[in-house]
């Protein structure tokens, strides 16, 4: 989609290729591109499809969106601005802004982590900080104070987790187990009752990868022992 395009058309894996679901939402494609390259689990593929109807209903996370496709499309030399209109790289940044300020004004409510959408954008918020900056201490912070305070409140009233669900959640256990051995900190996740959530949460438990992350995840813990 050139920057200039207002809809664009999403391919929907999974579905004969003349079938199609339009979006209103900018750079959606080149999200998908940036995506595809973000593989934290082996069930990670194909999400840009996958978070299109949560995209619909929750306007913080059509914006980071947004945010994290026009950055990408700002990195690559072929993507040009028309004159008059924004480039990709300062769509980026207000449309990061505008799903802060909005994400903010959404976990006001009392229903906030009944939407998923949520969880995706505190996620993918953190992911363009980590874009962004070249320290990192945003990204951490946000993971810490962010997405991990949302995800302990949401699996503390929710019983029955989907698939976008295990997905997000093995995307957030490999970040924050990185996070906890840089900056050389616990983690919640390896306290209780999180080995628990682990069985239910975790898509493939017994491959080599989330046994890594197991192993990370206790590393971590010396550090407070």
């Amino acid at each position: 989609m050139s920057p200039e395009s207002p809809r664009e058309i999403v391919q929907v894996a999974g579905l004969p290729t003349q079938v199609n679901i339009y979006s209103d939402i900018p750079y959606l494609d080149f999200f998908d591109l940036f995506m595809k390259r973000c593989l934290f689990t082996d069930e990670f593929n194909g999400l840009a499809a996958d978070l299109l109807p949560l995209t619909q209903t929750c306007l913080p996370l059509g914006q980071v969106v947004t945010a994290i496709g026009a950055l990408e499309a700002s990195r690559r030399a072929t993507v040009k601005s028309s004159r008059g209109q924004q480039s990709p790289y300062t769509v980026a940044f207000m449309s990061y802004g505008e799903s802060i300020k909005t994400l903010r004004a959404r976990l006001k409510a009392s229903d906030a982590f009944r939407c998923g959408g949520v969880l995706w954008c505190t996620l993918l918020l953190g992911l363009f900080e980590l874009m962004t900056e070249t320290s990192g201490d945003r990204w951490a912070k946000h993971m810490l104070y962010g997405t991990a305070r949302i995800i302990q409140s949401v699996a503390a009233t929710t019983t029955q987790f989907c698939q976008l669900d295990r997905r997000l959640f093995g995307a957030f256990r490999s970040l924050e187990a990185d996070r906890a051995i840089l900056y050389g900190e616990d983690t919640f996740l390896s306290q209780e009752p999180w080995s628990k959530f682990r069985q239910e949460l975790v898509a493939n438990p017994a491959s080599q990868v989330e046994t890594i992350f197991d192993l990370l995840i206790e590393i971590s813990s010396f550090s407070k022992a």
